[in-house]
């Protein structure tokens, strides 16, 4: 917890400009990525579900460190989880409405993401929320409509589909396909 805050902390100084639904800095562009929960506890159903839907459409792998896993700035490709109640993610998400969650890069850092996904919403949403959080940690930018990636859960796809692994994969140069 104590990772998490100073973490936080950290963050709300180097991106004071950051805007509501951008991504300020570069993240990870990684083939591989370790997930530390805070708190050392187990992956909700809804993180074990977006990983797997990830894995099965693009060339990805994801890792859940053993408890307490490496602390900030001593991870390469880490992506931080917090759950979070909406109050609290919009705290961190510098007042952005905190409808799902948030994600923010950690360049400067080490080459780490840190997301914070909502937990007092619907389970769906939750579901859409982790999708769309390990998206941004992976580099990717909000898209159309129908993807997992549209900002918007109203009018997203709660499973990754064939536009949010195109963006994926051109984000990295790559036709890697699954």
């Amino acid at each position: 917890m104590k990772a998490i805050a100073t973490l936080s902390a950290l963050l709300s100084e180097l991106l004071f400009s950051c805007k509501p639904g951008t991504l300020p800095l570069p993240v990870p562009l990684a083939s591989s990525y370790q997930i530390v929960l805070e708190g050392g506890w187990a992956p909700p159903v809804e993180a074990l579900d977006a990983v797997l839907d990830w894995e099965a459409n693009v060339a990805v792998k994801f890792y859940f460190p053993e408890p307490p896993g490496p602390a900030p700035g001593t991870c390469e490709n880490c992506i931080y989880a917090t759950l979070s109640t909406s109050a609290e993610t919009e705290a961190v998400c510098f007042g952005a409405p905190a409808e799902s969650g948030c994600a923010i890069a950690l360049p400067l850092l080490t080459n780490s993401s840190a997301i914070w996904v909502t937990q007092d919403i619907p389970v769906p949403v939750r579901k859409w929320a982790w999708r769309h959080e390990l998206g941004h940690a992976m580099g990717l930018f909000h898209d159309g409509p129908g993807t997992v990636m549209y900002p918007k859960h109203s009018d997203a796809s709660y499973v990754v589909t064939a536009q949010d692994a195109l963006q994926w994969r051109r984000i990295r140069g790559s036709g890697e396909d699954k």
